[in-house]
């Protein structure tokens, strides 16, 4: 083993069995219908909430869907129902 190493028994356990995952609850999430040729859906998006993250409507038009309205969209179209 080289000078300076650890050595993998050293480093630190952790005790998994006692360890209790973090909840997070997302902030930025909706129900959104989502229209289709095939058919109407209705799933759950959530969108970045990240200081920088763009707005919702940019974000659903990053994902290829088209938002009916610009402020907190709750229906999108898809490319396929919009030719």
């Amino acid at each position: 083993m080289e000078e300076g190493a650890i050595a993998l028994w050293d480093l630190p356990r952790i005790n998994t069995a006692q360890a209790t995952p973090a909840v997070h609850q997302p902030i930025n999430s909706c129900m959104v219908v989502i229209v289709d040729v095939t058919a109407v859906h209705e799933l759950p998006f959530i969108f970045c909430s990240c200081q920088n993250a763009a707005t919702e409507d940019i974000q659903l038009l990053d994902m290829g869907f088209y938002p009916a309205s610009a402020k907190r969209p709750s229906t999108v179209f898809t490319e396929a129902v919009l030719d």
